[in-house]
This record gives C-alpha cells, sequence and structure tokens, in this order.
C-alpha cells in the first residue's frame, strides 16, 4: 500500500465517521485523485469531489459537506486540507510525504498504481477487431485492434483473467461464396480475353 491510498483509507474512514449514510456504497466514489495538471497546482497535490456526490443524498449543499469533512480531518502526510469552487476538497501533501511518493514510484514502478485489495476477480473474453475479409477494411479496424489490446491488457494489469480472441474470419459461407465469385470473375476475364 503507498502513500496515497493510507491517506485515502483515512479519509473514506473520516467521512464514514463524519456523515450518517444510509448507502455506503457511496464511499466508492470517494476517491481522491492525484492533481498532475500543471496549470492547476493551487488546487493541491490531491482532489476529491466526494462533497458534490453527497449532497444530493444527503440533500445538504456541497461546501456544506466539504466543511464538516475538513473540520476534523488530519493525517500525518498531510500539510492542509481545503475547500475550492463549489464543494472541492483539495488536500496539500507535507514535503516529506511527496518525497516519499517519488520514492514508491520509484519503487513499486507499475505495480505502484495496482489496487491492494481487488475484491472480486472476473474472467473476461474479449474479441475485437475480427475485419470481414469479404468487405472492405477501414480505420474502425485499426482502432478497435488497439482499443480491445490496451483495455485486455488493463483488466489483465488489475488482476482479472483476460482472454483475447481476434477471429480471421476465414472459413465459412462467405468465404466459401468469396472464392466462387473470386472464380467466377476469372473465368469471365479469361473468356473476354479469349474472344
Amino acid at each position: 500500500m503507498n502513500s496515497i491510498e493510507h491517506i485515502q483509507q483515512a479519509f473514506v474512514a473520516h467521512v464514514k465517521a463524519t456523515l450518517v449514510l444510509e448507502d455506503e456504497s457511496l464511499l466508492a466514489q470517494c476517491q481522491l485523485q492525484l492533481n498532475v495538471d500543471e496549470t492547476k497546482q493551487e488546487f493541491g497535490d490531491v482532489t476529491t469531489s466526494i462533497a458534490m456526490v453527497l449532497a444530493r443524498p444527503l440533500q445538504r449543499s456541497p461546501r456544506d459537506i466539504a466543511q464538516a469533512l475538513i473540520k476534523d480531518f488530519s493525517h500525518p502526510l498531510v500539510e492542509k486540507v481545503e475547500i475550492a469552487g463549489p464543494g472541492f476538497i483539495n488536500i496539500y501533501l507535507t514535503e516529506e510525504t511527496i518525497s516519499l511518493v517519488a520514492k514508491e514510484l520509484f519503487e513499486q514502478k507499475e505495480s505502484f498504481f495496482k489496487p491492494d485489495n481487488l475484491e472480486k476477480k472476473y474472467n473476461y473474453s474479449l474479441e475485437f477487431v475480427s475485419a470481414n475479409p469479404t468487405g472492405p477494411l477501414h480505420f474502425g479496424h485499426g482502432r478497435g485492434g488497439i482499443i480491445g489490446d490496451v483495455l485486455g491488457n488493463l483488466l489483465g494489469f488489475i488482476g482479472h483473467n483476460v482472454t483475447k480472441e481476434f477471429y480471421v474470419n476465414d472459413a465459412g459461407s462467405q468465404i466459401y461464396k468469396l472464392g466462387e465469385s473470386f472464380k467466377i470473375r476469372c473465368f469471365r476475364l479469361q473468356v473476354s480475353m479469349q474472344q
């Protein structure tokens, strides 16, 4: 578990302790997002929109919810917490935390981004591209190949079982008809050349 996930867990526990939620599944939407936009660094290092997500179910304003959440939240890795706009919660990390996160990224590499506790693993069978050889190929066939392959890699990365399938479509009645029509066309060309 990395430092951001530690803060995430503490913040979710704080939301749960601070607010009375009839539907605790809403806590799944309480995700802390790293602020990687260089032009928006004044909005903190990590941000969440949970106050806006909870506004309708709790029938309160997002800013009111945000104020209740930041009032008593503290964490050793967090320097300060502020509210921005309609109810975004911006979290500023300490200098030591930023160094720690950089070290974790360097040491853990891509596993830094893997969830530790994937609750359910699913089996996925992805079939993509499968261009029909009896019709014209187009840009969508190439795009579908890229998207399908990336999606399969992503699902596998986070722990699911993935089978990728690509049908060549080189058998069956369509191919038989294509072969027959090609043979007839060749026969007609041969006849016309002999005349």
